[in-house]
């Protein structure tokens, strides 16, 4: 499996409001082909910057993966998988500002036929005020 941490992503063809695969977000990145289709789920770090990946519904999900994400207003309230405390290095590269944060989200995982709903390029994101432990809101 590539390290996608020593990996440079080339994010200056993603446009607000088109929607991807991750497929197509490794290609247009210009990073090795995925692997298989869960390489990417939740944070995926590269050298340069950090993608998050979210499904706001999460109504058929487990409680363990019904993480509270969700926008409000021009805000987007994002909260980590469980393992993730504030003192995580990839928590940590969030919350520096060290890395841009780019933001893909869709609504529902499946569509009516069953196959993954693309990814919706949301933008970069700040961190404001984060709070929690297990798991962390920002």
């Amino acid at each position: 499996m590539p390290n996608r941490k020593v990996e440079m992503l080339i994010t200056g063809s993603f446009r607000v409001g088109e929607s991807y695969s991750r497929e197509q977000i490794a290609a247009i990145g210009q990073v090795a082909p995925l692997v298989n289709s869960r390489e990417w789920t939740g944070i995926v770090e590269f050298s340069n910057c950090i993608l998050l990946f979210s499904t706001l519904d999460k109504t058929d999900l487990p409680p363990e993966h019904n993480y509270a994400d969700c926008f409000s207003g021009e805000q987007f309230k994002w909260e980590s998988q469980n393992v993730n405390t504030q003192k995580t290095l990839k928590i940590q590269r969030i919350l520096s500002g060290e890395a841009p944060v780019l933001l893909f989200c869709r609504v529902h995982k499946k569509d009516t036929g069953g196959r993954a709903v693309p990814f919706i390029y949301a933008g970069k994101l700040s961190a404001v005020r984060p709070e929690g432990k297990h798991p962390v809101q920002i």
